[in-house]
């Protein structure tokens, strides 16, 4: 080796040094890839992990999708098609998947709520709402119209724009019904209400609990205007009530309502009350009772004002002693008939007169002690006016109960109500007995002046001036040679007149007529 040929020092340690810099140059990129390795590595984990996590993410919003109690379906946001649907939702409708994801929503919308279903989507894909509710009709795939509460929200991309829409559907048809029946009974009440404020009283409820307090649960307005209460005074405790309550009742009434609770029959009680701005009222209630779970006894009925019917009774019964004194006033009283002809009611005096009970008289009863002479007659008349609806007046006898018979003149009228029709028969029984007596010595006393007459041949005349009725004595037809039964006038006495006195006998006459003494002599055409 030359020494040309030999390294020179100063290039040798350049080289070296350039060497050693590349390597250092070396070992920096191979650091920086270690850590770009690393992160890449720590990146694809992280991915990893991520996309575990979404998987995860999926199948639990998969399993949340299908196994949720109410409805969820996923739609096109542009179409409104199906494109998931639950099991719920396939129960709602009545379809199965398969046949709902070959469907929109408005197909499965009852026709009248699709407008408004349409309108409130388009809000929701417009931004306008975050998410839509509302109470919708599904029709089911056997024609059934079924009630849900739908609510709508729409998944989105980064720039806003709507990927899908995510509905849950609640079926609340059972809500719906609820509703309904609520509004029909408020819509009840409402009618009762109006109808209670007709009725003449109150329309109440009472209970009686277990440890014998008392309360109005219920009662309509017109308690106030029947006890001067209001009916919240008494929805918890009906002592007011109890204080309002004539003390001379109120046992009356405490024993009538335990009555009722022991039995559980119905209640019913007519008693006073002590209005603080009326005075005495008279209260008639009827309710009934039942048996609540607690052990208290419920009554539903009603309370009225009867004051006016009381008033009008007491003045009934007045009126009725009173023509029940006139009645047995006249000697053998009044009867009252029903409208077929039988007795209902007889006076004491008759009763007494023939020794009957009113149960005995009744009916027919009385006919048993008409005199043989009289009983078929008698019957047999009373039946024939009752089909005319006739005056009745007939005189017969009856067997007293002394034995003997008593002449009795029987008159009674129908009465009629407003239509015309006969209720009763009302009458008197009148006794005649001591004016047959007076006829019948009448008539003794007339045929014994007869006789005299016609020994004296003396006749007797009487002129009903009024009537120009004339009667005379079997004598004195006899000497006017004029026959009985032959209606006689004053004219006609003239004609039996002399024609030369019959001037004389009518100035006479005459003169008689203004007070003077007729007392003369004549002679007549025999």
């Amino acid at each position: 080796m030359t020494k040309e040929d030999k390294p020179d020092k100063n290039a040798l340690e350049a080289g070296v040094g350039e060497a050693g810099g590349v390597l250092d140059a070396l070992r920096a990129r191979q650091a920086e890839l270690e850590i770009e390795n690393a992160g890449l590595r720590q990146a694809e984990g992280e991915r990893n992990a991520t996309e575990g996590a979404l998987h995860r993410s999926e199948a639990e919003f998969r399993n949340l999708f299908e196994l949720s109690m109410v409805g969820s379906a996923q739609a096109d946001p542009d179409t409104g098609r199906l494109l998931h649907v639950n099991r719920m939702l396939c129960e709602i409708t009545g379809y199965d998947a398969d046949e709902l994801l070959g469907k929109s929503i408005a197909e499965v919308t009852y026709p009248d709520d699709r407008q408004a279903c349409w309108s409130g989507l388009r809000d929701l894909l417009a931004g306008k709402l975050d998410v839509y509710i509302s109470d919708k009709r599904y029709l089911r795939k056997n024609g059934e119209i079924v009630w849900v509460n739908v609510q709508v929200k729409a998944l989105r991309d980064d720039q806003g724009r709507p990927l899908s829409r995510i509905a849950v559907i609640q079926d609340i048809s059972a809500r719906k019904k609820a509703e309904a029946v609520t509004r029909e009974n408020l819509d009840l009440q409402g009618q009762l209400t109006k109808i209670a404020a007709t009725v003449p009283g109150v329309i109440c409820s009472f209970k009686l609990r277990p440890d014998g307090s008392m309360a109005m649960p219920y009662a309509t307005a017109a308690l106030d205007t029947l006890y001067g209460l209001r009916p919240e005074d008494v929805c918890d405790d009906a002592r007011l009530m109890i204080e309002r309550i004539h003390s001379g009742d109120t046992g009356y009434v405490l024993e009538t309502i335990a009555a009722s609770a022991r039995s559980m029959t119905a209640w019913r009680a007519e008693y006073r009350i002590l209005h603080p701005r009326k005075g005495t009222l008279w209260v008639e209630g009827h309710s009934m009772p039942q048996r609540e779970p607690d052990g208290s006894v419920l009554w539903h009925g009603f309370l009225m004002d009867v004051t006016e019917r009381k008033r009008m009774e007491a003045a009934l019964r007045d009126s009725e002693r009173l023509y029940r004194a006139i009645g047995e006033s006249i000697d053998y009283g009044v009867w009252v008939c029903a409208p077929d002809g039988r007795n209902i009611y007889a006076s004491e005096s008759f009763l007494k007169l023939v020794g009957m009970s009113q149960q005995k008289c009744s009916d027919f009863g009385w006919s048993s002690l008409l005199h043989p002479d009289d009983a078929e007659r008698t019957l047999k008349a009373w039946m024939e006016c009752v089909r005319n609806g006739a005056v009745w007046d007939v005189e017969h006898r009856f067997r007293g109960a002394d034995g003997l018979w008593h002449d009795v003149l029987a008159r009674g009228v129908p009465v009629r109500n407003e239509r015309g029709e006969i209720t009763h028969w009302a009458g008197i029984n009148l006794d005649i007995g001591r004016l047959k007596r007076v006829e019948q010595s009448l008539r003794d006393s007339e045929a014994e002046l007869q006789s005299a007459q016609a020994v004296a041949r003396t006749g007797s005349w009487r002129l009903d001036v009024r009537r120009n009725e004339l009667h005379w004595s079997d004598e004195s037809h006899r000497i006017f040679g004029v026959p009985k039964g032959v209606p006689q006038t004053y004219e006609t006495f003239l004609a039996t007149i002399h024609p030369d006195d019959r001037a004389f006998v009518d100035q006479a006459w005459q003169a008689a007529l203004r007070g003077e003494p007729y007392d003369i002599e004549h002679r007549v055409v025999a």
